[in-house]
């Protein structure tokens, strides 16, 4: 398996960071009528593929650059059945899949993030999609201080089960790249937490 090229995934990681970045707090920590703070994926999302289009539109980005690459969001493929959060490639072909990413809250349970890792690498081995993103957000507080460690478990469980390329070597080969992003000093940051999830495996 070709590991991923450094240039286009640190613009991926840019391009990811920067919509993120402009994410306003009120869709990243809505509050209710009860002043209740509850970070919801759905709301979060629509409003990070409202960023995303927009960025696209700049031309700023080198890999959106090609008019034929869109970004689609929750895109139903009948031959798979899982469907992801969003999917930047060009209709109609499997000749121009480019990045397939999934979205969870820091808060979800370990086994959901480690889930939405074997769908990345399904589409990329199934539907030959150049990379995939896991995209966790959130900050960490004392109930999910240790949700790391219990991802890199369901990494190895994984693994176990496929004596040929592991969900590992994907994660190594940075063709999957997991990134936290968070708020820093009231900024938004996206860090890159693919190594550090895989150490020892």
């Amino acid at each position: 398996m070709n590991s991923g090229n450094s240039e286009d995934i640190d613009e991926i990681i840019k391009f990811i960071s920067e919509a993120y970045s402009k994410v306003d707090e009120d869709y990243l920590h809505p509050k209710s009528a009860s002043g209740n703070i509850n970070a919801q994926e759905r709301i979060f999302s629509y409003e990070f593929y409202h960023q995303m289009r927009k960025l696209q539109e700049t031309n700023y980005y080198k890999f959106l650059k090609e008019s034929t690459l869109i970004i689609e969001g929750e895109r139903i493929k009948r031959d798979i059945e899982k469907q992801p959060d969003f999917i930047i490639h060009k209709p109609g072909t499997n000749e121009s899949n480019y990045l397939v990413i999934e979205i969870k809250k820091i808060k979800s349970s370990f086994y959901s993030i480690a889930h939405d890792l074997t769908k990345l690498n399904e589409y990329i081995n199934e539907k030959k999609y150049k990379y995939g993103i896991s995209l966790i957000f959130g900050e960490i507080f004392n109930e999910n201080g240790n949700i790391w460690n219990s991802i890199k478990n369901e990494i190895k469980k994984e693994d176990s089960k496929n004596n040929n390329l592991k969900l590992s070597d994907y994660i190594k080969n940075q063709k999957i790249i997991i990134l936290w992003c968070h708020k820093e000093n009231h900024k938004g940051k996206c860090e890159n937490i693919s190594s550090f999830l895989v150490e020892g495996n």
